[in-house]
């Protein structure tokens, strides 16, 4: 059996947030995202256009043009085949996450 990648936040970014579009990074890093790999992190992916099919612990999910797609962290992801697909993805640790729940708590 193969060993799953597990790839961690970049470091460098001092808010733990990023913001992509889905045709730069797939043509800098196409080979991992049709392989079975996971992330320290969290991912919201928005697909604006292309009919990809995704798999998210090992089930099929086939996207819609102009959706969203929610990813863990720790879940294995990937696409089954790989096209340009446009839109943008939102990664995110968190440490990101607890910094802004806390400046925006909601009152009961």
């Amino acid at each position: 059996m193969k060993k799953i990648e597990k790839y961690n936040f970049q470091a460098v970014l001092p808010y733990e947030l990023e913001i992509k579009s889905l045709s730069i990074l797939h043509k800098s890093q196409q080979n991992l995202f049709t392989k079975p790999h996971r992330n320290n992190f969290y991912d919201v992916i928005w697909f604006q256009t292309g009919h990809p099919v995704y798999i998210v612990d090992f089930q099929r999910i086939e996207i819609k043009p102009n959706s969203l797609l929610f990813i863990n962290k720790d879940q294995v992801h990937f696409y089954e085949n790989y096209n340009d697909y446009q839109g943008f993805v939102m990664l995110f640790t968190d440490t990101f996450f607890l910094s802004v729940s806390r400046r925006f708590k909601i009152s009961e």
